[in-house]
Formats: structure tokens, C-alpha cells, sequence
């Protein structure tokens, strides 16, 4: 199980680097070669981008920019523009900032959203920061407990080779990140004012985002974020904000996709009802 661990690792970094560089045979796949499953998501986003010559996003819980990523394939093909926020410090040094090191217009910003700037805690898995265990942090410790109580961790761990201490209570750790209001986000990137995709995947918090996000003044067409971990209140009320502004709502397996009028023919051309 280790050396199949070890092998799928080394092909996923062999990946990552090549989209990383971003050279011909990458660019070529991405415009040539690549198709989102119909019917996705990914179909929606990558009939819009084509639409459009200047394209803004921003992504709310990054990771490493790669993983089962709904941005980077399009942000590199078609050249967007945007900011993408990911609190983890060492996600963001050694792979968000790498994977968009040749795109200036693509800015990673080290931070989590906040009603205020500053910092908060945020709970990891200790004994792993390989991407299966990075993508389980998150700002609420007690549902990361509850993962691990009722075992929901153990076939990854198993798969992934990692071996945590025999006391689940030392599978946690606690590390300060920084946070940044969306007032003090958009004063330093302007270019959010225009924004056209939010995305946010944040294990949990997105209902806060939604909540937070100033749809007073910037409305974005397309507004996709996961949903699974939310409760059926949480989730009601991230959709009756939503309506407030004139959205449609519809969830697609683990996410809430909500649009405006003026994607409603593309929406309906492109994603599965």
C-alpha cells in the first residue's frame, strides 16, 4: 500500500509541475485536447469562458490550485484575471503560488475571509500536508473531531500511506492564519468589482461567505459553492440571500449553483437539470 501511495504521489506532483510551467504540450491539451463532462459544472464555466475576453474570478479556498480544481484549467486557456484566497501558508508557498507563478493577473492571497482583518485559528491534520489532508482544514474544530470519531478518515489514511499517532486526539493541530474583510479584499484588488465567477470551497464556512460577500455592490453572474457540510438551515437561508439578488439556485452533487438572468440560456444549454 506504501509504494502504491508513494507511486501515485509522484505522478500527481509529475502532473502538477506540468501545469504548473504551463508550456506548449500543457497549453495545447487545455485548448485541444481537454473536455468537461457534459451535462458539469466545468461544461458551463468552459462554454461562458469562451464567450468572453476578459474574465474575473474569485476563488474562495484554493488549495493548491490543482486538485480537483474548477478554475485553473480555464484561468490558464483563457487567460482570466482574479484573486484566489487560501489560508494555508505552506499550500499557498509550495503549490497555489508555483501552479499560478506565470500568471500576473491571477493574484494568491495567504488569507481566509473574516468580518475583520487579523487572524484566527484553523485546524489541520497534523501528520499529513500532503492534498487529501490539507483539504480537510478547516475553521471549525468539532466537525473535524467528528470525522475522525466516526472513522471517516481511515480509508484515506490507508490509502495515502500516512501514519498518524496512535492517539486520535494528536491528529489536530491549531495554526494561526490570517483573515481579510471583503472591504479591505476588494479596495486592494479592484479588478474584484467586475467580478463574474465566485467560487468558494471553504469545508463548511461557506454559508458565511455568501453571507459576508457584498451583493450590494458587486454581483457576480455565476456563484458556485459547496454545500455538503452545511445544515438545511444554513443552506436555506446561503439560498434565500441568494434570491434576494435576483439568483436562481440548483444544486449539483456536492454544490449549490446559482446564476442570473443573463446566464440563464448558457445554464440551461449547459448544465444538467
Amino acid at each position: 500500500m506504501a509504494l502504491i501511495a508513494s507511486i501515485k504521489h509522484a505522478v500527481h506532483q509529475w502532473r502538477f509541475n506540468w501545469a504548473a510551467k504551463n508550456g506548449p504540450s500543457y497549453r495545447f491539451y487545455l485548448r485541444y485536447v481537454y473536455q468537461p463532462k457534459p451535462g458539469s459544472v466545468d461544461a458551463l464555466i468552459d462554454a461562458w469562458s469562451k464567450t468572453k475576453t476578459k474574465f474575473t474570478v474569485l476563488q474562495v479556498g484554493a488549495n493548491d490550485g490543482f486538485t480537483h480544481d474548477p478554475v485553473q484549467k480555464w484561468a490558464k486557456r483563457d487567460a482570466w484575471q482574479g484573486v484566489l484566497l487560501e489560508p494555508q501558508p505552506h499550500v499557498v508557498a509550495n503549490y497555489t503560488r508555483k501552479m499560478y507563478a506565470a500568471h500576473p493577473d491571477i493574484h494568491v492571497v495567504n488569507a481566509a475571509l473574516s468580518e475583520q482583518d487579523g487572524t484566527t485559528k484553523l485546524y489541520k491534520i497534523s501528520f499529513s500536508n500532503d492534498r487529501w489532508a490539507s483539504g480537510l482544514s478547516r475553521f471549525d474544530k468539532a466537525s473535524l473531531e467528528q470525522l475522525i470519531a466516526e472513522g471517516r478518515l481511515d480509508k484515506r489514511i490507508r490509502k495515502n500511506g500516512a501514519k498518524p499517532p496512535k492517539d486520535t486526539a494528536q491528529w489536530i493541530d491549531a495554526i494561526d492564519v490570517p483573515v481579510i474583510s471583503f472591504p479591505t479584499l476588494i479596495a486592494k484588488y479592484p479588478i474584484l468589482q467586475k467580478t463574474d465567477l465566485l467560487m468558494i470551497d471553504t469545508e463548511g464556512f461557506d454559508g458565511e461567505v455568501i453571507r459576508m460577500f457584498p451583493f450590494e455592490e458587486i454581483q457576480p453572474a455565476l456563484v458556485v459553492f459547496e454545500d455538503m457540510h452545511l445544515s438545511a438551515d444554513d443552506l436555506q437561508r446561503a439560498h434565500g440571500r441568494l434570491a434576494q439578488f435576483g439568483y436562481r439556485c440548483q444544486r449539483s452533487g456536492p454544490n449549490t449553483i446559482a446564476w442570473l438572468s443573463s446566464l440563464e440560456s448558457l445554464v440551461q444549454g449547459n448544465l444538467n437539470a
